[in-house]
């Protein structure tokens, strides 16, 4: 989106100069040092964590984990709608990914053994001396169960009852006992509810029938775009002089400053072993507030209020179209470029999200509904604040134009969540489609619905999968 027409958004976006106000205001790069780094900071740091972290081996098989779960629950629907089952192949798949570690690794051993049980193969003899010979008992133990082709009763339970694990993998490793020993219920029914199942396959459909709306949506754009009949408006307070893009850096600093301090006092109050539910909305209810309050209180001279960020009632309908349409034709973008990411940075951990991770866990109802609020609304509307209200008009500004402030700001968007590199290509097709969207609609509305949507979808479909 950010190349279709560029020579037209370049000309928008020079245009200012020759209307700009008023005689030359004298330039501040106090806002700008800080502002560089803060991120800097960030990002080092995140980096750091990425490439030192020890391997953690019950992380490092997360995705095949996944994936063995994916596959015994496509056998579970099998049971209701012959044909829709995995039929192996997956399991297969699993236990070929797992292979190359099996003789290394007691994790990839058990994953490499349950997918194996689960298709009806023999035991592979690597995988059990792993098993045997590690010094975890719960491992000698497991290695009893794909040793033996049958099992009594007493031993199924007593291998139960020395797995003390909670996982998906261990849970299932439990009814394959179970089935062993021809105990029923096996506990299959509960391990792949019939509800989750089709919640899963919903899920599948809702994003795959919005990923080909997508598509389609950004051949619509395109074709209005190479006719006329959309234009982009430039950006929202314009016009945008080089101090004003000092006054936008300095107040981006004082927010991104502001959530790191809330950040640093949640993180000492946990510490204290205060209330996990209170400390986690400190953070995010902290940083709303001081954006709230501070678009108030001017900055060098002058006021940057929400109206400058062009949120306003008068076509608050038409942008809110934006945001919904903008989310289903980032969503394939945004899972292409994953997927790409992935395989360029397939040698660091898979990526996690403190959000996504604490959801997967079965938190309480009252942690699910503090991460969904900060999740889908207080992250979505700061964040475009900073990047896309403030950042991207006064990085395009102070440097190239338009084109150059997608590519940094996005860049810095994506580098400084938690994920780590292997999501920076994914995160960052989000933040320059936002940055489009700010630039086309002149409001920052419809990237803050954009991403209120993707982060919900994102969330929701975590909580349903897990």
């Amino acid at each position: 989106m950010a190349g279709d027409g560029i020579e037209q958004e370049i000309e928008l976006a020079e245009q200012p100069d020759a209307a700009d106000p008023g005689p030359t205001e004298a330039r501040n790069y106090t806002g700008w040092v800080f502002l560089w780094l803060l991120f800097g900071f960030l990002i080092l740091g995140g980096l750091v964590a990425t490439f030192r972290a020890k391997p953690d081996e019950k992380k490092q098989y997360t995705t095949q984990e996944l994936m063995l779960r994916q596959a015994v629950f496509s056998n579970r629907l099998a049971d209701f709608a012959p044909g829709a089952g995995d039929n192996g192949k997956v399991f297969a798949s699993v236990a070929e990914e797992v292979q190359k570690d099996v003789a290394s690794s007691p994790r990839a051993a058990l994953i490499y053994l349950a997918a194996n049980q689960e298709r009806g193969e023999k035991p592979n003899g690597a995988a059990l001396s792993t098993l045997i010979n590690s010094k975890d008992p719960q491992d000698l133990a497991l290695s009893s169960l794909y040793a033996s082709e049958k099992l009594t009763g007493g031993a199924a339970r007593r291998l139960r009852e020395s797995i003390t694990g909670d996982s998906f993998l261990h849970q299932l490793v439990k009814v394959q006992a179970n089935e062993k020993a021809g105990i029923t219920p096996s506990g299959r029914d509960t391990l792949a509810p019939l509800w989750k199942v089709f919640a899963m396959v919903g899920v599948v459909l809702v994003f795959g029938a919005i990923s080909l709306l997508g598509i389609g949506l950004w051949i619509v754009f395109f074709s209005l775009r190479k006719s006329g009949k959309i234009t982009a408006l430039g950006y929202a307070g314009s016009p945008i002089t080089p101090a004003q893009a000092d006054r936008m850096a300095l107040r981006a600093s004082q927010i991104v400053g502001a959530f790191l301090l809330f950040g640093f006092i949640a993180g000492q109050m946990q510490r204290m072993e205060a209330n996990r539910i209170v400390t986690s909305l400190i953070p995010p209810l902290g940083v709303l507030a001081f954006v709230l309050l501070i678009q108030k209180v001017p900055v060098m001279g002058r006021r940057i209020t929400l109206a400058d960020h062009g949120m306003k009632r008068g076509r608050l309908g038409k942008d809110i179209l934006w945001g919904v349409c903008a989310f289903a034709a980032e969503l394939p973008l945004m899972a292409l470029l994953g997927l790409l990411g992935r395989q360029i940075f397939s040698f660091l951990p898979d990526p996690e999200h403190p959000a996504s991770t604490l959801l997967q866990n079965r938190p309480d109802f009252a942690i699910v509904i503090s991460v969904l609020i900060f999740g889908a609304l207080i992250a979505p509307f700061w964040e475009e604040v900073v990047f896309r209200g403030l950042m991207f008009p006064a990085v395009s500004k102070a440097t190239w134009g338009p084109v150059a402030g997608v590519l940094i700001t996005s860049w810095v968007f994506a580098a400084i969540h938690p994920q780590g590199p292997t999501t920076w290509l994914a995160l960052g097709s989000i933040a320059a489609v936002s940055c489009v969207l700010a630039y086309h609609t002149k409001s920052l509305v419809p990237s803050v619905v954009m991403h209120a949507l993707h982060n919900f979808a994102l969330l929701v479909g975590t909580l349903i999968i897990f």
